[in-house]
């Protein structure tokens, strides 16, 4: 009987190096040309191996290139294996971003380069310029921050400003459409009316959205000032919450009161969160 259930786990054995063999090779096979997304691990990487001591805004600059380089792997319409990939990087970004909460201490980024490798190296095809923990870091990684056309810099200010003053006008035009004062399930003719009128108002919502969007710049470059980037992309966190005003809950076609003002206070703290990094004259 002992022998039995020697020779048996020694089966259990050698399936389990076998499916760990294939399943090695697999995801070697499936790695990807590095070339192609090169400028996406260069961001990365511009941050992470450098002569200069670190800062504390590294951890938020690693995180901003990493976000960037896993929806380049995994756009909306990307397939589920391409999503699967980019989770690996999620991980990192989530490390990454905690740096922020060490204080006044400077972050320690020898961690989250061994990590970053590891990841790299199982989603990319090997490449000779990757950086390394244990090569020289070379003065072309000790750049300063990109400096922005100051035309740009206004335009994202008055894009702002233009959203501030777009939320105000919101808020106080949904409390004139109200709450649902109708039943979900038969809202009957004064019910239909009221959805209607949202509907319509919603219409309106996202046209005045586009047009506070039109002179919004293209994202800046991730080595640029850290303040500029992160108010950038709080501009675009802030436009989804506005967008979200008028979606109701569950069976509810119009949102409650709490939906709506919860939307247009996220936008607001989003908004007003960098704003002195683009601190100006008045308009």
């Amino acid at each position: 009987m002992l022998r039995a259930v020697l020779f048996l786990a020694f089966l259990v054995a050698l399936w389990a190096i076998a499916v760990s063999v294939g399943v090695e090779r697999t995801q070697g096979s499936e790695r990807l040309d590095a070339e192609a997304h090169r400028e996406g691990i260069r961001a990365v990487e511009s941050a992470l191996y450098r002569q200069t001591p670190p800062e504390l805004g590294d951890g938020d600059r690693v995180s901003n290139a990493l976000l960037r380089l896993a929806e380049e792997l995994a756009p909306p319409d990307a397939p589920y294996s391409a999503r699967t990939r980019a989770l690996r990087l999620y991980g990192l970004i989530s490390l990454a971003s905690g740096m922020g909460d060490v204080g006044y201490a400077l972050p320690d980024l020898g961690p989250l380069r061994a990590e970053w490798e590891k990841q790299r190296d199982a989603l990319f095809a090997p490449a000779p310029w990757f950086g390394r923990s244990d090569a020289p870091l070379v003065a072309a990684q000790t750049q300063r921050p990109a400096a922005l056309d100051p035309r740009e810099v206004t335009r994202l200010r008055h894009t702002v400003r233009r959203l501030e003053r777009l939320a105000d006008a919101g808020e106080a035009e949904v409390r004139e459409l109200g709450e649902p004062d109708y039943n979900s399930e038969s809202p009957g003719s004064t019910g239909r009316a009221q959805v209607e009128r949202w509907n319509a108002w919603a219409r309106s919502w996202d046209a005045r959205l586009d047009d506070a969007l039109r002179e919004l710049p293209p994202p800046p470059p991730v080595d640029a000032e850290l303040a500029l980037v992160l108010a950038h992309q709080n501009t675009s966190r802030a436009v989804h919450e506005l967008r979200l005003v008028p979606q109701g809950v569950g069976d509810w076609p119009t949102p409650f009161q709490y939906q709506w003002e919860s939307r247009f206070r996220a936008a607001r703290q989003l908004l007003a969160e960098h704003r002195t990094s683009l601190a100006s004259d008045p308009d």
